[in-house]
């Protein structure tokens, strides 16, 4: 398995399924050749089958030859999004790349997977939908107030909706995010946590206006926090026990070259929902644990085991 060491979504969703699925190679890519504000944390993978190379952009290989040669011995490679070192998909080992929609590039992957089926008519043929599973053995702890985790491009994850919301009811979004955003009104913002699941101590519901995207990671750690969620009514966040908010539908385009739906939530109607919290939230209650328990690592664990098995042959 391809890790990261990170916090980023990346390095935090690699993390868990490393940790659930136990590979006997694993390849962390060590980031801090590309970003100084990547703290790599080497702690997250030990024992001597970790192999650590740096990486230094799309195109380029790895530094470690070593990587290669030990991931040659395996019965089946698994990263996620990209493979980092192009030459992996042509060691004639079985692999499974888990994709975005929105940020396909293609890299040659044997096998493909996506998280949800939300845009898999858009990824080659054969796409395997593999639900990725909530961690709910994390300490996670519930908070107090509105809470919000902000995009990387796009602003997808509606941040300047959600600031204008809270702006005109006059009350205090804590904004957390994973590179700088601008100071905007109606909106504090907290700052990094050492580990994902402490965010959630900073709200009892999230505020996630989400313009487009398939998988959420904050929404769902945010549901097995015990927090309720507020999003857009879009494609896939149906999928979720939470507070639909419309909104007005467009398109925009990614790194995947094809044109991706968007809905940019209605303002009026988010601001009414925030004030109305206290009305509604109990509704989703019931839904909420029913979904968490049905996507737990414990639940969903057979279900990657048998996939897995599948692509190795």
């Amino acid at each position: 398995m391809i890790v990261r060491a990170d916090t980023t979504g990346l390095g935090n969703q690699t993390w868990e399924i490393w940790r659930h699925l136990e590979p006997k190679v694993t390849i962390a890519v060590d980031f801090s050749r590309l970003s100084n504000h990547m703290p790599q944390r080497r702690w997250m993978y030990p024992g001597e089958r970790t192999i650590w190379t740096t990486w230094k952009g799309v195109g380029f290989n790895f530094d470690n030859e070593k990587a290669i040669r030990m991931l040659k011995t395996c019965d089946l490679i698994f990263s996620v999004e990209t493979f980092y070192d192009l030459r992996i998909p042509k060691l004639r080992v079985p692999a499974v790349l888990y994709v975005n929609p929105e940020l396909f590039r293609g890299y040659g992957s044997p096998s493909y997977w996506a998280p949800t089926d939300w845009l898999v008519d858009k990824l080659p043929e054969g796409t395997r939908v593999v639900p990725f599973p909530v961690a709910t053995d994390r300490p996670y702890r519930k908070g107090t107030g509105f809470l919000h985790v902000a995009g990387r491009t796009h602003d997808r994850n509606g941040t300047r909706a959600a600031a204008t919301a809270c702006h005109q009811l006059g009350v205090r979004l804590n904004t957390t995010h994973q590179v700088s955003l601008p100071s905007m009104q109606g909106s504090r913002q907290v700052g990094d946590v050492d580990d994902y699941w402490d965010l959630y101590q900073h709200g009892d519901c999230l505020i996630m206006p989400r313009r487009y995207g398939g998988m959420s990671l904050p929404v769902q750690e945010a549901l097995a926090a015990g927090l309720t969620v507020i999003m857009t009514d879009i494609a896939p966040n149906r999928r979720w026990p939470v507070k639909l908010v419309p909104g007005r539908h467009s398109t925009t385009r990614t790194v995947a070259g094809f044109p991706i739906p968007t809905c940019d939530v209605d303002i009026d109607k988010l601001r009414t929902a925030i004030r109305t919290i206290d009305t509604w939230r109990w509704e989703l209650e019931e839904a909420q644990a029913e979904w968490v328990a049905a996507n737990s690592w414990d639940t969903l664990l057979p279900v990657w085991q048998e996939a897995l098995e599948a692509a190795a042959k």
